[in-house]
């Protein structure tokens, strides 16, 4: 028997209720109480029903299934249960966690393991035990550029900031005037600069 927590943001009510299925429930009242202690909530509603039903945000769902697969014999890694859960328990899911409400992407634990327990081919028990690939080492470039940026004082506030000058760029990052952010993200323009531009339009530092 395991309890199953259903509560609102200022009253917390809960119940015993018999439910052999899923035993990560008890996991569940944790949360909900820390959220009445603190004042603060921590998970929607929704989230904590997906939990319920063995739905979680990545970083506890790999380990979650990497318990699981080992229960029926399945060696696993977390990074191979990470790549599973990407291919195979990724349905768009996603709630609100964090005192900040952060929309944050669920996977579906028993979607996979009932994949493994239906067909269990070696292909995915060859992914399932993958290691994560060593990282490549890049060399820092030294580049001028252009920058469009956000710079964040807090979760959902921000001040569009702009910087012409020197950067060092090692793989898929980007140094510059004391920051450091990936030059993939979404909130950063970059433009570069050729050494030509920047000798007739010397930047001061």
């Amino acid at each position: 028997m395991h309890i199953r927590i259903y509560y609102t943001l200022d009253i917390l009510r809960g119940y015993l209720v018999p439910h052999s299925e899923n035993p990560h429930n008890m996991y569940l009242i944790y949360g909900v109480i820390k959220m009445k202690i603190n004042g603060v909530l921590i998970k929607s509603n929704r989230a904590l029903e997906a939990e319920s039903d063995s739905r979680f945000p990545m970083t506890k769902a790999k380990s979650v299934l990497r318990n699981e697969l080992r229960a029926i014999g399945v060696q696993a890694t977390l990074y191979g249960c990470e790549q599973l859960l990407i291919q195979h328990g990724d349905y768009g899911e996603w709630h609100h966690v964090s005192k900040f409400a952060r929309e944050v992407d669920y996977y579906d634990v028993d979607a996979v393991v009932e994949l493994f327990k239906e067909s269990g081919c070696e292909e995915l028990a060859q992914l399932a035990k993958a290691s994560k690939p060593k990282k490549t080492l890049h060399e820092p470039i030294k580049q001028m550029v252009k920058l469009k940026y956000r710079d964040y004082v807090s979760s959902t506030r921000y001040h569009v900031k702009h910087y012409t000058g020197p950067a060092k760029i090692t793989g898929n990052w980007i140094e510059f005037g004391g920051k450091r952010k990936l030059l993939s993200g979404k909130f950063l323009d970059v433009h570069f600069i050729s050494e030509e531009s920047s000798a007739s339009n010397p930047v001061s530092c």
